[in-house]
């Protein structure tokens, strides 16, 4: 299946109700990120923190309904950045200097400049090239060196977020999210996986391929996808599981959080998946699910191996809508 790439190259990009819904947890997430690590009353000097966008865009959007114009995720995190500011520091009588460091990537030349411009007339011009690093290329390829970089920062932690929204399902190979993890025990990766579109029109060969390119182990057990599909009408939900199972365990996090993010056209379903090394992260960003919520899906049958995943429906969010719930 063909991923559709985000354009820039004639101004905002078009973004989807469903897409905000990620938008929505991240800008949560990360409110609750920074209360939860400084709390009120806990004496600090300093907070360290790198951000990292991996698939940055070029930072606003046109909403494809409604034309309204929307951040995307590099202004996230700057905006949770400047309300960390106001929420640590509005009772304390000595602040807490909070270095943070962003990356912003991008591979598209085009893109690049529009997120640039962005930036600038945004009031951050000054902060470009210090601690705003806006970087043309593929994450997969800078990866290394931002992970030396926050290694050299904050040498015991590795204090960070990684926003790895890609486009599709193997450009973010679960061999770098080990590495990640491994080196940078106090980071915290936020992941897209473009389910729907591995599965959509998923031949056994195609399908192999796919998960050779994110390096998840095949899971099948031996049996043909043809066979899966010929013998299960569930065969949709008994394959997700299975991936779901194989990537999280590929990835070899500790902890991690699902997220099922249904397009009200019916395709272009993907997961949001939290990972890291920590419990204490598991429950900010499990809280944060909750919270946005509106359906489950369920994964396999009753009792113990049924697995059950927190999902937005853009159809069942009646701010959206307007519809009042029944």
């Amino acid at each position: 299946m063909t991923i559709e790439h985000y354009s820039w190259k004639n101004g905002p990009a078009q973004i989807k109700q469903h897409s905000l819904a990620k938008h929505k947890i991240l800008q949560a997430y990360l409110s609750a990120y920074f209360q939860t690590l400084a709390p009120e009353g806990r004496p600090r000097d300093e907070f360290k923190l790198t951000l990292v966008d991996g698939f940055a865009g070029g930072g606003l959007y046109v909403h494809e309904d409604t034309k309204e114009l929307i951040k995307g995720s590099p202004f996230i995190l700057l905006d949770a950045e400047k309300e960390a500011d106001f929420l640590i520091n509005q009772n304390r009588t000595k602040p807490v200097k909070l270095d943070i460091t962003h990356f912003f990537i991008e591979p598209n030349r085009t893109t690049c400049a529009f997120l640039k411009d962005q930036l600038i007339k945004a009031g951050y011009a000054n902060r470009l090239g210090k601690n705003i690093h806006l970087v043309k290329g593929r994450f997969q390829d800078k990866a290394n060196d931002i992970i030396s970089f926050i290694k050299q920062k904050s040498p015991k932690s590795g204090r960070s977020i990684f926003l790895l929204d890609q486009y599709g399902y193997s450009e973010v190979p679960t061999s770098l999210i080990q590495k990640i993890l491994s080196i940078l025990p106090g980071a915290e990766i936020i992941l897209t996986f473009a389910v729907d579109a591995l599965l959509t029109f998923a031949d056994q060969e195609n399908f192999e391929n796919a998960l050779n390119k994110a390096e998840i182990p095949n899971f099948l057990k031996g049996r043909s996808l043809q066979e899966i599909k010929d013998n299960d009408i569930f065969w949709r939900l008994y394959v997700q599981s299975g991936l779901y199972t194989s990537l999280v365990h590929a990835c070899q996090a500790s902890y991690y959080t699902p997220f099922f993010i249904r397009n009200k056209g019916g395709h272009g379903d993907y997961w949001l998946i939290h990972l890291s090394q920590h419990h204490r992260a598991r429950d900010v960003m499990a809280a944060v699910h909750w919270q946005n919520q509106n359906y489950f899906i369920h994964y396999g049958g009753a009792g113990l191996n049924m697995f059950r995943m927190l999902g937005y429906d853009p159809t069942r969010d009646n701010q959206f809508t307007g519809q009042k719930p029944l």
